[in-house]
């Protein structure tokens, strides 16, 4: 059953940036863990492993930024960041999805974010890079290393928690709301993309 559009409220607040247009966003269960050991679990989704009982970092951030280094507005975005986000920067050519998880949960500590957004090149339609080798499209979700980053990414986020995908006009075509679609089914978390340019026009 499709739900009213909402917009998340994004603390980034740089000049010249176009706000999102308004997201369609389901509400969801997070995943739980499956009692399986530590030794048993993949080294991604280590990683991310949440201690339950333990405390809350009090000077944990409310929300992260991933960010890729590759756009022309990262070091604006980083600089216009209010204290309650944490920027995180990576290089496409040279980070892995294990690493980008690692930094992440670096930052957290045993807290859990509100929302968790990745600033990356759109392929427009159709998805967009996370990593050199590493194109997020509905067709390599199955992949394990895909998997594994976005089971990984989900569980750091609060019960309520959103992941925003800053990708110009991922979902102006079929194939980019169908990934968006897709990640709400197997996160059962909220999604919110766009569905045109993201930034300053000026910029191109």
């Amino acid at each position: 059953m499709a739900t009213s559009p909402q917009t998340p409220s994004h603390p980034l607040a740089l000049p010249g940036l176009m706000r999102l247009e308004d997201r369609i966003v389901l509400d969801g269960a997070l995943y739980g863990t499956d009692g399986q050991s530590d030794d048993a679990l993949d080294p991604l989704l280590l990683a991310a492993d949440i201690d339950p009982v333990a405390p809350a970092d009090a000077d944990a951030p409310d929300h992260i930024l991933i960010v890729a280094d590759s756009l022309e507005q990262a070091q604006a975005l980083d600089d216009a960041a209010t204290d309650d986000v944490e920027v995180v920067i990576f290089n496409e050519e040279t980070d892995t999805p294990e690493g980008l998880l690692q930094e992440v949960r670096a930052h957290l500590g045993s807290s859990q974010a509100e929302s968790i957004g990745i600033a990356a090149h759109g392929v427009e339609g159709i998805g967009f890079n996370l990593t050199s080798d590493l194109q997020v499209r509905v067709d390599t979700l199955q992949e394990p290393a895909m998997e594994a980053f976005w089971d990984g990414l989900s569980g750091m986020l609060q019960e309520d928690g959103r992941i925003d995908l800053l990708a110009c006009s991922l979902t102006s075509a079929e194939a980019g709301q169908e990934l968006v679609d897709t990640l709400q089914d197997m996160l059962g978390i909220n999604i919110a993309a766009s569905e045109d340019p993201t930034g300053n026009p000026e910029s191109g």
